[in-house]
């Protein structure tokens, strides 16, 4: 599916590709009478990725939950960034990483009203896990449940 993402990050609103596999039946079950929910994991990529080499996680976790993947700053599946656009992202990194969870924040929202879930664990890799922490940091409490972040980057460690 993809998702317009409204005004503001970037300044145009743009459609965000994102889809979701697994089978909601899944997320619940029952121990000794009660029942849990397993909330779904959204993956976030790595700069200027699109979600394509991460779909081998989906093996692991759509088991008992859903995955998200969704293709960010115009890459993927997502319509494009404008060639000034990406160029400036690409060489300011604070500027792709605001614009990145601006982007994730938009999308966030209606996921969860769509997915008729209240947050989901979340898995960063590289760049993507710059995001995860930060928008981890900005989101609504109780939206991001758990953070999972695969190779990130050293400033992560400051």
């Amino acid at each position: 599916e993809t998702f317009k993402a409204p005004e503001g990050a970037g300044g145009s609103a743009r459609g965000v590709y994102y889809r979701v596999v697994g089978n909601k039946g899944k997320e619940k079950s029952k121990v000794n009478g009660k029942t849990y929910v397993r909330r779904p994991l959204l993956v976030i990529a790595d700069k200027f990725r699109s979600h394509d080499y991460l779909t081998t996680l989906e093996a692991v976790v759509t088991s008992d939950r859903r995955v998200v993947e969704y293709d960010g700053l115009g890459e993927g599946l997502s319509e494009p960034l404008g060639p000034s656009t990406k160029d400036a992202l690409a060489s300011q990194g604070d500027a792709a990483l605001r614009y990145a969870v601006e982007e994730l924040g938009s999308l966030i929202g209606p996921l969860k009203k769509q997915m008729k879930v209240d947050g989901f664990h979340v898995l960063g890799h590289a760049f993507g896990a710059e995001v995860a922490v930060e928008y981890a940091r900005v989101a609504p409490q109780g939206t991001v449940r758990s953070l999972c972040l695969a190779s990130p980057p050293p400033s992560l460690a400051d």
